[in-house]
């Protein structure tokens, strides 16, 4: 964890109460529930584009939810963030960064929070 910043290290107790899993369809699970029980905002960052646009936005609907997503540049066409951009307007704040620089996977809104390690 030597990547994270020394004020999220200092923090790292507050993550003892956890539900720890090694499969991919919880962890999908969880984003799922994160975007479907938002009412303020959803927070993603991951390693590559875990969920589309289109379902992003049919499962906010008309919420009145903002949409903050960090990926790595490589994991969109321009045709896919076009369509993104197109389809959540002024809800949706994306960055794109680069491929190395995404470590850690993050699914959270206001009421849950999940973080993913690399092993």
């Amino acid at each position: 964890m030597s990547f994270l910043p020394q004020e999220f290290v200092e923090r790292i107790g507050e993550l003892s109460v956890y539900e720890y899993s090694v499969n991919v369809s919880s962890v999908l699970r969880h984003i799922e529930n994160v975007v479907n029980s938002a009412k303020e905002y959803i927070w993603l960052m991951a390693d590559q584009a875990v969920i589309t646009g289109p379902s992003i936005d049919q499962a906010i609907g008309n919420r009145d939810v903002s949409v903050n997503i960090i990926i790595p540049k490589s994991s969109l066409t321009s045709e896919e963030y076009q369509q993104i951009r197109r389809l959540l307007k002024d809800k949706l704040e994306l960055k794109l960064v680069p491929d190395e620089n995404i470590k850690i996977g993050i699914a959270m809104n206001e009421k849950i929070a999940g973080m993913l390690f690399q092993i």
